[in-house]
């Protein structure tokens, strides 16, 4: 063999196990050394010696899109590389760090006496401040981790653990997370029922539903929340606690998101009322895409309705998972006259200073504090400071879950303003809506009409 034909062998049996951008072992070099390490560690549980715990870890660094989006794939590129060179330096030998993909790492932990603790120091490495493009940037880092034997006997299973508890992470802001069984809803059935949803935005297997909002002073509806449902060829009619958790774990949440609005937007335009609004739900995910907004807004003008007949609905708790980004992109909505609603609420941690400061419409109290608060005195005073507090704001305030009158009475007494539940309207397709809207007594708040 000549020296060249060496040469080009070696590089090529190089490129094969390593990452491109950023010279790291790369996911299947990872993955023959966690065998080997995975291997080692099981056979030091069944002898006598045993110095310590191996663990398998996934690196995910937060709001990486954001940050590749306002600077660019080149310095995007740039921070990986950096990420890269301070995990790769501060990785002890026989212990292994790789590019897993896009914006994740890999590493495997030998013999460690506290993973846990080494893992957040490493997080404290990745998140000190880098300079990029002349620009300071701290990057945060979710990291989920699993051990062997005691978790998993696979690299397999270990990365797919260790990745569940990364999720985990990433979506309670966690930092750094052990696998635990009560994480995992990647069931064999939910990644089957995900793989089926593909088919069902393309296949028209979606449906809407749509629940009435009524003023409490008046009876007179003031909007009408699209509900998403899933005709399953198989499973029949899902409803949306079903599937859309999974589904916001994925890039199909745009797709969804995209779905509903439109088909929303041009049912509100057929049904004549000039006066009615359109509440569509929207996932912490679609405001990380930077298009997210624009996108609203084309939807609004090719529907042929008034900005403000549209209400966005975004949980409390998804809030906070970027709030800075969240801000930025309701101030654009709402320049352009879109409405925004905060979902839930009283179930996040949301301060009085961040929620004064955002751009709103409305806030909606979570039904866990309006079904019951006719016999729950805290759950009847929470209710009341959230009407107090939204008042304050300027804000109207909608009661979720109302399902009798009795309740509608305190809600009425305290002075909220709309109310939403069973006691006035289920959800319902179009044609019933439209049946509903033309005879309904919208004065007359009774179970009997419905």
């Amino acid at each position: 063999m000549t020296r060249r034909l060496r040469t080009e062998v070696a590089r090529n049996a190089y490129q094969a196990r390593h990452d491109a951008l950023t010279g790291l072992p790369n996911r299947a070099a990872f993955q023959r050394s966690g065998e080997a390490a995975v291997a080692r560690a099981v056979s030091r549980r069944l002898g006598v010696r045993r110095e310590g715990t191996t663990a398998v870890a996934v690196i995910d660094l937060d709001r990486f899109k954001a940050i590749n989006d306002t600077l660019g794939p080149r310095n995007g590129d740039v921070l990986l590389r950096r990420i890269a060179e301070r995990l790769a330096s501060h990785t002890r030998k026989g212990d292994t760090v790789a590019r897993l993909g896009g914006d994740e790492f890999g590493l495997i932990l030998r013999d460690t006496a506290d993973p846990h603790d080494a893992l957040c120091r490493i997080r404290g490495l990745i998140e000190s401040e880098l300079d990029v493009a002349g620009i300071p940037l701290a990057v945060e880092a979710s990291i989920g981790y699993a051990v062997t034997p005691d978790d998993a006997a696979t690299i397999e299973e270990l990365l797919q653990y260790a990745d569940v508890a990364v999720h985990h992470a990433k979506a309670r802001h966690l930092g750094v997370v052990r696998y635990h069984p009560s994480q995992n809803h990647y069931d064999a059935a939910s990644l089957s029922l995900i793989s089926e949803f593909r088919r069902a935005v393309t296949d028209n297997q979606l449906v809407l539903h749509y629940q009435p909002k009524a003023k409490l002073s008046d009876g007179a509806v003031e909007a009408i929340e699209a509900l998403v449902r899933w005709h399953h060829p198989a499973r029949g009619l899902l409803y949306p606690d079903v599937f859309v958790p999974l589904v916001e774990q994925t890039d199909l949440i745009d797709d969804l998101t995209r779905w509903v609005l439109r088909h929303a937007l041009e049912d509100l335009a057929t049904i004549g009322d000039p006066h009615l609004a359109v509440a569509v739900n929207i996932s912490a995910r679609n405001l990380s895409r930077h298009t997210f907004a624009a996108d609203v807004k084309a939807a609004v003008r090719r529907a042929g309705i008034e900005p403000h007949r549209l209400v966005l609905e975004l949980t409390e708790t998804a809030l906070l998972f970027d709030p800075t980004r969240a801000h930025d992109v309701f101030t654009d909505l709402t320049s352009y006259g879109i409405r925004v609603s905060i979902d839930d609420f009283g179930r996040g941690q949301t301060s009085l200073g961040y929620l004064s400061a955002l751009p709103l419409s409305e806030i909606k109290i979570d039904r866990t504090f309006v079904r019951d608060m006719v016999t729950n005195a805290a759950h009847a005073a929470i209710v009341r400071s959230v009407v107090e507090l939204g008042h304050n704001l300027g804000l109207i305030v909608v009661a979720e879950g109302v399902e009798t009158a009795e309740v509608g009475d305190e809600l009425r007494e305290c002075g909220c303003d709309v109310a939403q539940g069973y006691w006035f309207a289920r959800p319902m397709p179009l044609v019933d809506l439209r049946r509903w809207l033309a005879g309904s007594d919208r004065g007359d708040f009774s179970l009997a009409q419905l």
